[in-house]
């Protein structure tokens, strides 16, 4: 059986290799659009960081209330209708 050092270290050397290996895939996958542009830096000693610029945009309320369209004197929507049954 191995020494725990040794299989720690193995952990850790696959895991870096594992973390540069999925870094490099979302650089190329980034990059498609624009090869100028750095968005992911490796801070020495840190690890990885997103370095492009960040812009946030809001999504219309889902719960706000919906404008009404214009009726011109015409029923929107029809009620229930009376004197037929669900059947016929």
């Amino acid at each position: 059986m191995r020494p725990c050092s040794v299989r720690y270290g193995r952990t850790q050397q696959w895991k870096r290799a594992r973390y540069a290996y999925i870094v490099s895939r979302l650089r190329r996958a980034l990059a498609a659009e624009d090869d100028q542009t750095v968005y992911i830096v490796n801070e020495a000693g840190r690890g990885y960081r997103f370095a492009a610029a960040i812009s946030v945009e809001t999504a219309p309320d889902p719960l706000a209330p919906v404008p009404r369209p214009v009726s011109h004197g015409l029923p929107l929507r029809l009620g229930q209708i009376h004197g037929r049954s669900k059947n016929h």
